[in-house]
């Protein structure tokens, strides 16, 4: 009887405490796995030095650090081309722009001397039929080609900056933010830059000597040949540093 009445009070207490109950052994559980791990860690050796995560630490903060460059790279190019896109003009540019000398500084030797070999006679052949100094030509193409390595020089043959002006009905091509002429030859560059000299725009030239070279430099400047700066000096020291005034 005893019993029986012992295991009915014990039931009547868990129906009216469950909730109780529940939330006990839950937490009981909780400690008992924590506790459990503790132990289980303490009884693990610890490993030798060097197998310790330091190596791993210094890894993840180099992967870290490259991370931390390249995105720094992409941020400045970002705000680079920002500032570039949002540019006020009484501020000026951003980036100067490479000059045709800059350029023909990054071509080899061999390269320049080769170019003024190949096109040393097709100059020549242009001054005496059209009375334009042939250093002045070999020189131009020289300085508006980079020696034969620009873009539109090796595309479509363009040797001297030539752009598509109103009156143009050959081929056309788009560089550097530009139309360009282009051609199915060389020599046709070299024939429609003598064809360009001979127009209106540029009829104060056929005044000149055709071994004055100097005054023809000049006077492709002041005529705004291209936007070249400095052009005529330029073509004066191309001239006078490779010795084509000799020819």
């Amino acid at each position: 009887m005893e019993n029986k009445f012992s295991t009915a009070k014990v039931k009547a207490y868990l129906k009216s405490n469950w909730f109780k109950v529940s939330l006990f052994l839950i937490l009981g559980f909780v400690i008992l796995k924590k506790d459990f791990s503790f132990n289980f860690d303490l009884q693990t050796p610890l490993r030798p030095a060097q197998e310790q995560s330091i190596p791993e630490e210094s890894t993840t903060k180099q992967n870290v650090s490259k991370k931390e460059k390249v995105f720094s790279k992409r941020q400045q190019k970002k705000e680079s081309s920002l500032i570039d896109r949002f540019e006020l003009p009484f501020f000026g540019s951003s980036k100067k722009k490479v000059s045709a000398m800059q350029k023909l500084a990054e071509v080899t030797a061999t390269e320049k001397k080769a170019y003024l070999k190949r096109f040393l006679h097709v100059a020549k052949a242009e001054q005496k039929k059209f009375g334009i100094p042939a250093a002045i030509i070999l020189a131009n193409a020289f300085l508006h080609s980079y020696a034969g390595q620009r873009n539109f020089t090796e595309a479509g043959n363009n040797h001297f900056g030539i752009i598509c002006t109103a009156n143009w009905e050959g081929s056309k091509q788009r560089a550097d933010g530009n139309c360009y002429r282009s051609y199915n030859t060389a020599w046709n560059s070299f024939r429609d830059h003598s064809f360009y000299l001979a127009s209106d725009q540029f009829s104060n030239l056929r005044r000149l000597d055709p071994l004055d070279y100097k005054g023809w430099a000049k006077a492709l400047e002041r005529a705004n040949f291209s936007q070249e700066p400095s052009l005529a000096k330029h073509l004066i020291q191309i001239i006078e540093d490779y010795g084509l005034d000799q020819i």
